[in-house]
């Protein structure tokens, strides 16, 4: 398969995939943003993870942070950058 071949199996394939319950918990409390929006924050992975605690409550079982962060950098759409601080993710607060 050349890469484009994958690219199209992959998209076809991400219909069919189930999200973890992080994943469904960061859709919930928060949304990708554009750098440019006066709302937007860049946020590193232990951040979000910790407001996503917070806002869940006790039925969030909290997975590790390098599981959440590569769980972030996967996330299409999500703008993100290497900082002297570690990766860090452009968000916006859901109202």
């Amino acid at each position: 398969l050349d890469e484009a071949e994958t690219a199209a199996i992959m998209r076809h394939n991400q219909q069919f995939s189930q999200q973890t319950p992080a994943e469904q918990f960061f859709h919930e409390f928060f949304e990708a943003a554009d750098p440019a929006d006066a709302d937007a924050q860049w946020l590193t992975a232990t951040a979000i993870l910790m407001a996503v605690k917070v806002r869940a409550g006790a039925s969030f079982k909290v997975p590790a942070n390098n599981v959440f962060g590569r769980t972030l950098r996967s996330l299409p759409g999500l703008p993100h950058k290497h900082t002297a601080h570690g990766n860090v993710f452009c968000v916006r607060l859901r109202q």
